[in-house]
């Protein structure tokens, strides 16, 4: 929004972090950002940095036979994964990084800007 003329507030409420250093060659490196993937209403994914926290998923993948009876399930417990060594999400490592799991959990809790739908629609999740 900085390099468009927008500043805070100009449009939307929205979260996130100045990024025109970064995108004009002044800053070595993005700020970090929360990114919190929804599919409909319900919370999938949160990630920062090199981290990604699965939290739900779906109990029949899309396209699929049945896939009109979907139920968002959520996770027993989170599953973590490295994105900088593990793109395809194959290895857990939630039980090696106890606070990494719980920062991500707090940092989704505490988002800003989630709509009051959203919000209840995570409610057991976001607990």
């Amino acid at each position: 929004m900085a390099l468009t003329g927008g500043g805070p507030g100009a449009a939307l409420a929205l979260d996130g972090k100045a990024a025109a250093d970064f995108l004009l060659g002044s800053a070595s490196s993005s700020p970090e950002n929360l990114y919190l993937f929804f599919d409909k209403e319900f919370l999938q994914t949160a990630r920062v940095g090199r981290w990604k926290i699965h939290v739900a998923r779906w109990n029949v993948q899309r396209y699929q036979a049945g896939s009109g009876n979907q139920i968002n399930q959520t996770l027993k417990a989170p599953e973590l994964y490295d994105m900088t060594v593990d793109v395809g999400e194959s290895y857990n490592v939630a039980a090696n990084h106890p606070e990494i799991v719980k920062s991500l959990m707090t940092a989704s809790r505490e988002a800003e800007h989630v709509p009051e739908e959203i919000r209840k629609a995570n409610a057991d999740l976001l607990k």
